[in-house]
């Protein structure tokens, strides 16, 4: 099983140190987009690419990973791994990949521990810029200034933009049942 993975990390531009030349393949799809939303959108579905596994179309569950992880860490005869050896992941796994490669990239967000293993990323954007659909003028409040109010989705519909406290933002951050 681990060879599927590993034929899968070759053919996304892995390295088996990681994720090294992935943020410049990132900045060269986003360096021309103006709108913030649409660079996490890149980066969103970057991560849902790299953490799929060898069918992007099967949901990672918990044994899937559990295994995942193990064999990794026999093969490395640690228990510490890499970020870019793992190519199954769920919201954890995802949300901090998300926040590697968001920093790398200067997309200002915030990695959100949750309980049972759940992570997701927190992102402040303009409401002016959210109702936009060109890239317009600078955000009257600088960026720094702003309280997260926008989740980003990397599991269900990835590079959606869910409101912090709605319904659909609480339910993506619950523990799961």
């Amino acid at each position: 099983m681990r060879s599927e993975y590993t034929k899968e990390a070759k053919k996304r531009g892995a390295t088996a140190d990681g994720f090294e030349k992935l943020p410049d393949q990132i900045m060269q799809q986003s360096v021309d987009m103006k709108s913030m939303t649409d660079r996490i959108k890149v980066v969103a579905q970057f991560v849902a690419a790299q953490m799929s596994g060898p069918d992007p179309h099967r949901k990672c569950d918990v044994h899937q990973l559990e295994l995942h992880l193990s064999e990794i860490k026999v093969e490395l005869c640690n228990n510490v791994i890499p970020i870019g050896h793992i190519r199954v992941g769920s919201y954890l796994e995802r949300a901090l990949l998300f926040k590697i490669l968001a920093d790398r990239v200067g997309l200002p967000c915030a990695l959100v521990r949750g309980q049972y293993s759940r992570a997701w990323i927190e992102v402040a954007i303009p409401q002016e810029e959210r109702g936009q659909d060109e890239g317009g003028a600078e955000p009257a409040v600088p960026l720094r200034l702003l309280r997260p109010n926008l989740i980003v989705d990397l599991m269900n519909n990835v590079g959606e933009l869910l409101l912090l406290h709605s319904y659909e933002g609480d339910m993506y951050c619950r523990k799961p049942v």
